[in-house]
């Protein structure tokens, strides 16, 4: 396997903790889903921006489902939510 393939192999990041912190993230105010997506995976390396992005979607979802985040009113990332 060529080293283009292994940037994060071995590494493991919790829901709770990436959890953690996207709400982390947010509270400094509204970021887009790449931002949180490297915030979550902090010390991970993403080729580009929409890896981080497509990475942290399904937190996302279950997050915004909870109310604890929603998109952004400019529509174009997401803001803490009101729960």
């Amino acid at each position: 396997m060529s080293d283009r393939h292994r940037r994060n192999i071995g590494m493991h990041t919790d829901a709770a903790t990436m959890e953690r912190r996207i709400l982390a993230a947010l509270e400094r105010g509204e970021c887009l889903t790449s931002g949180l997506g490297y915030a979550a995976f902090e010390g991970y390396d993403f080729r580009n921006p929409q890896g981080a992005a497509l990475a942290i979607g399904p937190t996302l979802r279950r997050l915004s489902q909870a109310g604890k985040i929603r998109p952004s009113p400019s529509g174009f990332g997401w803001v803490k939510g009101s729960a």
